[in-house]
């Protein structure tokens, strides 16, 4: 048996002693059917990274990309009234090879994540540790990769692999040692990093491969089927992209996680820090800069518009707010005129989560919604896509749009019709904004 040096270990020497095998079906049986047990028996266990990824992680990752282009591109789809469709085999393969791969990367990802809020919730530091929980409560999603030999019933290992979250909640207690009182915000939080992560995988995918939408290979997720136009043979191929282009990213984000774990060891305020450090980097992936410089208040307080027609300035706000190393600023003026009309006016400059923040609003810009007294609904304004949101009932709502892919500029307001909104947004001299973002980047 090999032997091996952790970060931690009983008694932190730092020494793991003798490394344990992995009985890959056996562990996953009993990971699935009485997790609290096993997680007992994996805590003390000295597994290398190595023997991890060759003995349970690649087996059990394999299974959703496998399956999927079992099902896809060789069994297909029946579709009432218009016969089989299958995914084109060439397509179907390069979806599988992506998937995979990032299947293999995201695992690390989110243990250097784990580890790194490890401090802040008062668990052990121990990457090796981590790496375990990520692995082991991926289990339900990998294992549930087998449904998608019936594609229909894709969406039905979407729902199984959810039990990976009760997984995750003991395996942070048991392994990483977190205080019960504080499991729960620790499982919450390192959730919603993964979401976010897998956000940036889906947009990277689709560089990669030309695909998007529900298709685009999810690291940590089992609900990788390819999208109806992938079943219907109607895939477009990729268009020609700089070699290893998206490979080059992955290897950036994973450096840069690796540089916040390392910030987090060493405790206090190191440890908020990384998990900025983290939020920044997922944001440089999804198109930001990734820097934290933001405007000076004083300047964005200046863009606010002196008055609306009609309506005089109240007050007129900027505050910038720096927490866990993720730096923001916003400025706010408050507008009123007769019949009870009142307009709030804000910018926000994002910071260094902006890229974060322009998927989001491009995510929220693709719905539509009516009701029996209002909508919502992506229009444009100018040259500009703005977000419009309006009931007439009330007579309120708010009209948005991103500049730059940094900034966000709102109004919103009651009492006062859509036209009065739109007018309050032009006030605002997004030009000027535009070379604000250009200068605090440089």
């Amino acid at each position: 048996m090999a032997e091996q040096w952790t970060e931690g270990g009983p008694g932190n020497e730092g020494w793991s002693g003798p490394e344990q095998s992995i009985q890959t079906v056996e562990r996953a049986k009993n990971i699935l059917l009485k997790p609290k047990q096993e997680w007992l028996v994996i805590e003390p266990e000295t597994t290398s990274t190595q023997t991890l990824y060759k003995k349970y992680i690649a087996p059990l990752a394999a299974i959703g990309p496998l399956c999927a282009f079992i099902g896809f591109s060789v069994i297909g789809m029946s579709v009432p009234l218009l016969g089989t469709y299958r995914t084109p085999i060439g397509a179907g393969i390069g979806q599988a090879i992506a998937s995979f791969a990032f299947a293999l990367v995201a695992v690390y990802l989110i243990s250097l994540i784990i580890n790194a809020l490890a401090p802040t919730f008062g668990a052990r530091k121990d990457q090796g540790q981590a790496l375990k929980v990520a692995a082991y409560s991926l289990t339900p999603s990998w294992v549930a990769g087998f449904l998608l030999l019936i594609p229909a019933l894709g969406m039905l290992g979407v729902l199984l692999s959810l039990y990976g979250l009760y997984l995750l909640y003991h395996g942070l207690m048991t392994v990483m040692k977190a205080p019960r009182e504080k499991t729960l915000g620790y499982t919450v939080v390192v959730v919603i990093c993964a979401i976010l992560m897998n956000i940036v995988f889906a947009f990277i995918a689709a560089a990669l491969i030309g695909v998007s939408g529900p298709g685009a290979p999810m690291p940590a997720a089992v609900g990788s089927a390819p999208a109806p136009g992938m079943a219907s043979g109607t895939i477009s191929q990729p268009a020609p992209q700089p070699p290893n282009s998206g490979f080059e990213k992955l290897d950036t984000l994973s450096k840069q996680m690796e540089a916040a774990a390392a910030k987090a060891e060493k405790g206090g305020p190191d440890s908020a820090q990384a998990m900025g450090d983290m939020l920044a980097a997922l944001s440089q992936m999804a198109g930001g800069s990734g820097k934290a410089e933001v405007v000076a208040v004083e300047d964005l307080r200046a863009l606010l518009p002196a008055d609306l027609p009609g309506m005089k300035r109240l007050s007129a706000e900027a505050e910038k707010s720096a927490a866990m190393g993720v730096v923001m600023a916003a400025a706010t003026g408050l507008y009123q005129g007769g019949d009870k009309k009142r307009i709030t006016v804000k910018i926000e400059d994002t910071g260094n989560l902006s890229g974060l923040a322009a998927m989001a609003s491009n995510m929220d810009n693709a719905g539509e919604k009516i009701t029996d007294t209002g909508y919502e609904k992506t229009t444009t304004f100018g040259d500009r896509k703005i977000r419009e949101k309006y009931d007439r009932k009330s007579n309120s709502g708010a009209v948005s749009m991103m500049i730059g892919e940094r900034f966000k500029v709102e109004a919103e307001g009651s009492g006062v019709d859509v036209g009065e909104l739109k007018n309050a947004l032009g006030k605002v001299d997004v030009a000027k904004l535009e070379a604000m973002k250009t200068e605090a980047e440089k």
